[in-house]
């Protein structure tokens, strides 16, 4: 009877256990990664701050996108190390985003409703949940495919999802040329309507217009320089 009663007992902690345990998430990523180790996991950790923007921010341009396949858009954008996420419904709504710092280049995925952050000058695959928790951590590995990844996958401009495109690019006219981020991202369905979800044209406008205005003025210097010495030295080889 004694038996009977402990095996009982042991049966119902076990079930108690089991029932209060919480799922582990597994990243699923087009990456091959690795564990990171306990030393790097720290540091990064350490250094990585992520805040959740319950309202939407400054607009900046767009430096990568992702779409999920509930039709949710993540716009990653950024102004020097200022990294922001931006969540829109496929309406176009704003949902949420997320801000962190990092130096570098980036990408962003959707996992359901989990958000896979992609540093390239550390090759750390980063999960954040819906309140901006760190769920996992994983190194990227350095091999062909996973380059591959980056260039027709991460970065790619355009996404098909559930029958419509989903298209990153420039509405700047000539000045296209001399941008390196994105001013609008168009959703196009499949009767060839467009939406323009995210639109930072104007913004993007007056960015490249400084850009080139201080490169002109720079070009002018040093072309006024070697022109300054050029009639120094005929002069001196004059006299």
């Amino acid at each position: 009877m004694k038996i009977i009663r402990c095996f009982t007992v042991v049966i119902f902690l076990l079930v108690l256990l089991l029932s209060q345990s919480v799922a582990v998430f597994a990243m699923n990523t087009g990456f091959s990664t690795v564990d990171l180790s306990k030393e790097d996991e720290k540091t990064f950790l350490k250094n990585m701050s992520v805040s959740v923007l319950e309202e939407e921010q400054q607009e900046w341009a767009i430096d990568c996108f992702d779409v999920a396949e509930n039709g949710d858009i993540a716009i990653g954008c950024s102004n020097i190390n200022d990294k922001k996420v931006y969540i829109y419904s496929s309406e176009g709504e704003y949902k949420r985003g997320y801000s962190f710092d990092c130096m570098g280049s980036y990408g962003v995925e959707f996992e359901d409703d989990i958000l896979l952050v992609y540093f390239v000058r550390s090759d750390i695959a980063m999960a954040l949940d819906p309140v901006g928790n760190i769920v996992e951590l994983a190194e990227i590995e350095n091999t062909i495919e996973n380059n591959s990844y980056w260039n027709n996958t991460v970065n790619a401009k355009k996404r098909i999802v559930a029958d419509k495109e989903y298209k990153v690019k420039n509405n700047l006219g000539i000045l296209n040329i001399f941008a390196s981020s994105y001013s609008q991202l168009v959703v196009t369905d499949q009767t060839g309507a467009e939406k323009v979800i995210y639109d930072v044209s104007a913004l993007k406008l007056r960015q490249v217009i400084g850009n080139c205005s201080i490169f002109v003025v720079i070009s002018c210097c040093v072309l006024c320089g070697i022109v300054w010495q050029f009639k120094k030295n005929i002069k001196n080889d004059a006299n």
